[in-house]
């Protein structure tokens, strides 16, 4: 089952952006980090992918590096994803990653992330 980021599901809100970088915890495999933070388990899960603009100085390569990464988690299994979180993916190499780099650093951050909120 794959599931589609569409506009619904993205993290637009600078207040809870700010919350989750306040009071979110964070996990990290190779390159990739991620930071979460629970919500009401009625909402959908809002997902957000950035790159800094110190490690990527190029806008192509942070663009195309956060596409990599929507479909990376597009195509995961979405037992991980469910409803109630707030969710930032943060890529913190200095070059573009592979896919199948990134689809195993994003994997093993989902996994973590399972462990960790069941």
């Amino acid at each position: 089952m794959s599931i589609s980021i569409g506009n619904i599901s993205r993290l637009k809100s600078k207040i809870k952006i700010g919350l989750l970088f306040e009071k979110g915890k964070h996990l990290s495999a190779g390159s990739l980090a991620l930071r979460y933070l629970s919500i009401d388990s009625e909402e959908a899960s809002e997902f957000g992918f950035s790159v800094p603009k110190k490690k990527q100085s190029l806008a192509v390569d942070r663009n195309r590096t956060k596409r990599l990464m929507r479909e990376c988690l597009r195509t995961q299994a979405a037992k991980e994803l469910q409803n109630g979180k707030v969710i930032m993916f943060v890529y913190l190499g200095n070059s573009t990653p592979e896919l199948d780099q990134l689809n195993q650093q994003m994997n093993s951050l989902l996994k973590k992330l399972t462990d960790e909120t069941s």
